[in-house]
């Protein structure tokens, strides 16, 4: 059991496993601000032309 243990920690494929998953955190991290920053201003040029443009039903 604790060879096991071991072989775990001195294992480096659990590195690059975190290493690829801090790098998605940060990408996802800048999506979720720059969202906050331009959200208000793509929803007012994008969004509410297109959804005025469609006639009511």
């Amino acid at each position: 059991m604790k060879s096991g243990f071991i072989i775990f920690l001195l294992d480096e494929n659990g590195q690059s496993v975190v290493e690829y998953g801090l790098i998605i955190a940060l990408i996802a991290l800048a999506a979720i601000i720059a969202l906050g920053i331009f959200g208000a201003a793509v929803r007012s040029s994008l969004y509410d032309k297109s959804t005025n443009s469609i006639p009511n039903v």
